[in-house]
């Protein structure tokens, strides 16, 4: 993997990036902020091989998005930020 790759499947991210998928989609289903949708995997930009932006779409109700980056906090753990959600475009 380069140095900043995109994924485009879900499939494809799950199993080049097995931990980071896990922690991201554990996160989606529990964060009661987020339970309010449902949301489907669109894209993962992966810059450094321990830290990866994901693009998630809500699949129902309002059509918004959010980017989650998701990284080792260094304690065997995950740190997982949302750092945009809004209007999803196209």
């Amino acid at each position: 993997m380069g140095l900043s790759e995109t994924i485009a499947t879900e499939n494809e991210f799950r199993m080049a990036l097995p931990r980071h998928a896990k922690a991201v989609f554990d996160y989606v289903k529990r964060e009661p902020a987020l339970k309010l949708q449902r949301w489907a995997f669109a894209r993962a930009v992966v810059r450094r091989p321990y830290l990866a932006t994901v693009l998630f779409v809500a699949s129902s109700g309002e059509r918004t998005e959010i980017w989650l980056s998701v990284s080792p906090n260094g304690d065997g753990g995950w740190s997982i930020v949302p750092v945009l959600k809004g209007a999803a475009h196209g």
